[in-house]
């Protein structure tokens, strides 16, 4: 296992002469700028004429996450070097024991925000409207700086900008506190339906872009807040492009088991689990792949409520798994053959009456009887088994936002 931090990366020990700013300050620069590309490796120092990393003093602070292998992220400082004396909040990721399979999703990730800062870019210089690079319409965090090594991927390093906020996972765990009861009123659900609006605008303008995330779920949907010219905003960001697939791609990987699209557990099966590629050639995935995750996300959050929470094994059914599919592909076959009973442990069909039940999500006693209608709305419209009768992520946020103004103006 390589040590982290590395020796090679310093400590900024005197935060104190440097003015710390936020992303909404640094983003002219980054319009200029954009992503900078490090030539030498985490454990060589990131080399860059542009910019410098530096380590938060407080080594307890350091580290953000980590997954169950050795993909971590971990807090630091960036420094601009056209701005002596300023410092950046930044998110770094890497792969601690440099292994092959989590540096994978890292490259993934890397090649991804890359196709979305070009995408925006030439958005526009085609002069359509302002950039959305200039402006806050981005959909996850945006890259500051990579370090992409296509020889041994597990070297490889994404640096983003630092999110400030809760992920919606957090945000139903706080709802679960005893001191939670005196801020539920209409104002807090009216923000938190907002919230999920603004989610669903993310996911949908990833699509718009060409990118399927394959991984949706409440943790990988973070708030965002800032202060921009005297201003406190929250924004939210859809994070982890690590399983994502760009459009006209046969790249793919499998995401999170509960929040997997029908189609996707079914392509996931017969390419990383029995590497049938005939087979996997038949399975049609696109982007109503992604509205089944953000829908169940959306749900969740919406009712303060995991379904995972009530139906883990073993008091539980588990989420729906495939059985033994068909390995053999067969003239004139149908391409949504996959919704036969039989080849899954529970239908989809089954398992979505199983999640409405848990949910409670037709109880007439609900805690957040507004978000509660949305959830409905959501259910109705994206929790499809077939992904042909699942409606567009962009055109139930719309909708969703008509049900905001409506409780708007029944509270004003």
């Amino acid at each position: 296992n390589a040590e982290w931090p590395p020796s090679s990366i310093d400590v900024l020990h005197d935060p104190e002469n440097y003015v710390e700013i936020n992303f909404a300050d640094y983003r002219p620069l980054y319009d200029r700028v954009g992503p900078v590309m490090f030539r030498t490796s985490l454990f060589e120092g990131l080399d860059s004429p542009s910019a410098e990393l530096r380590l938060l003093p407080d080594m307890n602070s350091l580290l953000i996450s980590q997954n169950s292998t050795q993909r971590a992220v971990y807090n630091a400082f960036w420094l601009p070097k056209q701005f002596p004396k300023i410092a950046l909040k930044v998110a770094v990721k890497s792969v601690k024991d440099c292994n092959v399979r989590d540096g994978r999703s890292i490259k993934r990730e890397i090649g991804c925000h890359l196709y979305i800062y070009q995408k925006l870019l030439g958005t526009s210089e085609e002069g359509r409207h302002p950039s959305p690079i200039a402006t806050d319409d981005w959909p996850t965090s945006e890259v500051l700086g990579y370090y992409l090594d296509k020889k041994n991927p597990g070297m490889s390093v994404l640096i983003t900008r630092k999110l400030f906020g809760p992920d919606f996972f957090d945000i139903i765990r706080s709802e679960c506190s005893p001191r939670f009861a005196s801020r539920n009123t209409p104002l807090y659900e009216l923000n938190k339906l907002d919230w999920c609006i603004i989610a669903m605008e993310r996911v949908a303008q990833l699509s718009e872009l060409g990118i399927r995330h394959n991984d949706l779920k409440p943790d990988n949907i973070v708030l965002d807040m800032f202060e921009s010219c005297g201003v406190k905003r929250v924004d939210v960001k859809v994070i982890d492009l690590g399983a994502a697939s760009l459009e006209g791609t046969k790249e793919f990987t499998g995401g999170t088991s509960w929040y997997e699209s029908p189609e996707q557990k079914l392509l996931e099966f017969y390419t990383k689990k029995h590497n049938n590629v005939k087979r996997a050639q038949t399975i049609d995935i696109g982007q109503a792949s992604d509205a089944w995750g953000v829908g169940q996300s959306i749900i969740e959050v919406l009712l303060g409520r995991r379904m995972v929470d009530h139906i883990r094994p073993p008091f539980g059914t588990g989420p729906p798994e495939l059985v033994d599919p068909p390995q053999e592909v067969h003239e004139n076959e149908g391409p949504l053959w996959w919704d036969r009973d039989e080849y899954w442990t529970v239908p989809p069909r089954v398992w979505l009456e199983y999640i409405r039940s848990v949910l409670s999500l037709d109880s007439p006693t609900q805690k957040f009887p507004i978000c509660a209608q949305a959830a409905r709305y959501v259910f109705d419209r994206l929790m499809q088994v077939d992904p042909r009768q699942r409606a567009s992520v962009r055109s139930v946020a719309e909708g969703l936002r008509r049900l905001a103004k409506g409780e708007i103006a029944k509270h004003i």
